[in-house]
């Protein structure tokens, strides 16, 4: 053979070997920067830092963006506490449901029973004896949190069987992934074991707004009247805080302030559940707190993406990784 043709044999020879030590480099060196990405973005790039340095003064809490379903925050969000009001989230989800399922028209009229005018607490004063639309009541249960309202509409959904509906508030609960809750009557008032969690009402909330965003036209009105009696839309995130629209308060003695709040800037749109507020005005304070964290959050995400495309995470971020798996770089 050639010396030549030799030595080019013996040079690719040596080309061939190495080129799997190669390649397997490239591979760990990849994996060492995935990990150090990832380990990143969870602890140590700002929107991560944001998330951790929150904390409110309320029982329990949770945030979504509900543009990509992510969670952007929560506090101790699986505690159980009673729902309050957000129960008529539920209420009226079921309420729209039948209509657009064709078993309900939004001008019915709903018979008002002597039960449902004598239910306390919040209401739309409604009278034994008079008919309402469908479309008016909705309005009295978003706005007024009309606890008398909800009872009209079970009433008439099943037949003058409050208790049936109750049950099928509890069937659809459970159908929606709601695993920590229990219902008792369709508007919130106090009952013994009635009880929910900030991420069961997040995934209620997060539902009825995917399926009847429209709702939010009405979630977001200050006021409502009903026979000579306006009442006041008990969110006073509305008008006060910018881009929320909707969703719905509640109060009762055993869990104190709660609300589900959504707020939308620009694409982003957040939802917020925030349980246990020992008065209103912490509650308003605690949930501004909460979407202003996450919209920031979201800027901070989109800041992330950014330099992360470039493929660059923090020299230390990659230090640090490689001190506590150096197997990444063998």
């Amino acid at each position: 053979m050639p010396r030549k043709l030799l030595v080019f044999s013996v040079l690719a020879l040596v080309a061939l070997c190495a080129a799997p030590v190669v390649r397997a480099q490239e591979v760990l060196s990849r994996n060492l920067f995935d990990v150090a990405q990832k380990r990143y973005q969870e602890n140590d790039s700002p929107e991560a830092k944001l998330a951790k340095k929150l904390h409110l003064r309320v029982k329990s809490a949770i945030l979504m963006n509900m543009n990509t379903g992510e969670i952007l925050f929560e506090q101790d969000p699986d505690r159980q506490i009673p729902p309050a009001s957000l129960t008529k989230i539920l209420t009226l989800y079921i309420i729209f449901n039948e209509i657009q399922n064709g078993g309900l028209r939004p001008w019915e009229e709903v018979p008002v029973s002597m039960n449902a005018d004598n239910t306390f607490g919040s209401t739309m004063s409604l009278k034994a004896g008079e008919e309402v639309t469908v479309t008016e009541i909705i309005k009295g249960i978003s706005i007024a949190s009309a606890n008398d309202g909800c009872v009209a509409m079970a009433e008439y959904l099943e037949k003058g069987d409050v208790n049936a509906f109750v049950r099928r508030m509890n069937d659809t609960a459970k159908s929606l992934g709601m695993e920590h809750t229990t219902f008792c009557n369709p508007n919130g008032l106090p009952a013994e074991g009635q009880l929910t969690t900030a991420r069961d009402l997040l995934t209620l909330a997060q539902t009825y707004l995917t399926r009847f965003p429209k709702a939010l036209a009405i979630h977001s009105q200050k006021y409502y009247s009903h026979n000579n009696r306006t009442r006041h839309n008990a969110n006073s995130l509305l008008g006060k805080y910018e881009g929320v629209d909707g969703l719905k308060t509640g109060y009762v003695t055993a869990a104190g302030y709660n609300i589900a709040a959504t707020a939308k800037r620009g694409d982003a749109r957040l939802l917020a559940v925030v349980l246990g507020a020992r008065n209103a005005a912490v509650r308003e304070a605690e949930t501004a707190r909460l979407l202003d964290t996450g919209f920031e959050i979201i800027e901070a995400q989109r800041e992330t993406r950014e330099r992360l495309a470039t493929a660059t995470v923090p020299p230390q971020v990659l230090a640090s990784t490689l001190q506590e798996s150096p197997s990444l770089a063998n």
